[in-house]
């Protein structure tokens, strides 16, 4: 059920966590290149130019080239950590006495949906390695995301982590595999199977349209605080 933020009543006076969602937004991944050749343009020329009123010559032009790189990489670390703390994505992920909400200030949108513990709340988790790795996703990293639903209600979370650490999750056996497509579509699994992974990856369609992706280290906190909630999980764990 999504909701203008302002009709919703608060589930507690103070907030129990509050877990920021899509930190390194598209924003952040944009700004941080330009960032990083700024610095590097800015401290080649600093130091060329103090150089040559050192009357440096001969490697002054290497020297300001490996100057203008470390500036570059410091750059990019400060301004990394900066943006991050100054510039969030506008949505956040609530833990609260009663409940969790997603929240979503981003322009255009205005809403949030809401959950409450003392109501049944499904999940539903899938998994998938990472087969082209990034500065920010290794290659070999799991993809572990969750669909929460509760009534009307639907909420996708997701993270990324090494598959070591995800093995220790104790509901690791509920994040199913998810098959590639040219073998679901070989018809080589059972019947049964092939209607749960053609679910999955619909959901999957869902979570990298509009998935909220949080730190694997609030991913950790909100299973715990979700497994009391999730029936199914209290069986099986």
């Amino acid at each position: 059920m999504d909701l203008p933020t302002d009709s919703l009543q608060p589930l507690a006076d103070v907030p129990d966590r509050v877990l920021p969602v899509d930190v390194d937004h598209g924003g952040i991944r944009l700004a941080l290149p330009a960032l990083t050749v700024l610095g590097f343009v800015v401290g080649y020329t600093i130091i060329l130019l103090l150089l040559t009123a050192l009357q440096v010559e001969g490697s002054s032009g290497c020297l300001a080239f490996v100057g203008g790189l470390m500036i570059a990489l410091l750059t990019l670390t400060a301004g990394d950590r900066v943006l991050k703390r100054l510039w969030p994505s506008g949505r956040r992920l609530v833990l609260e006495s009663g409940g969790l909400q997603l929240e979503d200030k981003r322009r255009g949108r205005q809403q949030a949906t809401q959950m409450q513990w003392n109501q049944r709340i499904n999940a539903l988790g899938w998994r998938f390695k990472v087969s082209r790795g990034s500065a920010r996703v290794p290659k070999g990293w799991l993809m572990l995301s969750l669909q929460l639903l509760q009534d009307d209600a639907e909420l996708i979370v997701y993270t990324f982590m090494p598959e070591k650490e995800a093995a220790t999750l104790p509901i690791y056996q509920e994040f199913t595999a998810l098959v590639p497509r040219k073998q679901l579509e070989s018809e080589q699994l059972p019947l049964r199977e092939r209607g749960e992974q053609r679910r999955l990856l619909k959901v999957e369609q869902q979570r990298w349209q509009d998935g909220a992706e949080i730190r694997r280290e609030d991913f950790v906190i909100l299973i715990e605080t979700l497994l009391p909630h999730v029936p199914d999980w209290q069986i099986r764990s």
